[in-house]
């Protein structure tokens, strides 16, 4: 009688708490898929704002290089808010908006000063300095930067800086 009860009973219900348990597995991977599809098209999503930013940025800057004396550019610039790293290479003032494209032009046609931000994109402003003195390009090199600890000023002067501004 006990065995009957166990095969009638405890087999059944084992098996429904067996399926119930992957039923949960399942629906638990179904949602995570979900999120992991909603983050990747948001992610896609942010990605492209960003680079319409950016582009949007860069004609401002373009249009303001084109009418404005080189010192007032930079200044408006910043004053603005039009750029929150740039370098500006060369008298032309034509800006650069991550450290590969300014790395680039300071190698290639180096500029009369440079004014760097240790935060820029893809090549930061402290490795751009670095690889500039050790090339022995010896024009002005000047830090902007957001950052006002101390050992972020001492970091930018001994990679060659010649003044930091914060």
């Amino acid at each position: 009688m006990l065995l009957l009860l166990a095969v009638v009973v405890l087999i059944p219900t084992a098996c429904v708490l067996w399926f119930m348990t992957k039923a949960m597995q399942n629906e638990r991977l179904a949602v995570q898929q979900k999120l992991s599809e909603a983050y990747r098209t948001h992610l896609a999503l942010a990605q492209e704002r960003l680079a319409e930013f950016w582009r949007n940025q860069g004609q401002e800057l373009d249009r303001l290089a084109a009418t404005t004396k080189a010192s007032a550019f930079f200044a408006q610039c910043v004053r603005n808010g039009l750029a929150d790293s740039v370098i500006r290479l060369g008298t032309d003032g034509r800006p650069k908006y991550d450290g590969c494209e300014g790395l680039d032009a300071l190698l290639s046609n180096p500029p009369d000063t440079v004014i760097l931000d240790p935060m820029l994109p893809k090549v930061n402003g402290h490795e751009i300095c670095r690889l500039a003195r050790a090339r022995h390009l010896d024009m002005p090199n000047i830090m902007l930067t957001a950052k006002g600890q101390e050992d972020d000023i001492v970091r930018g002067l001994e990679l060659g800086a010649d003044d930091l501004s914060f």
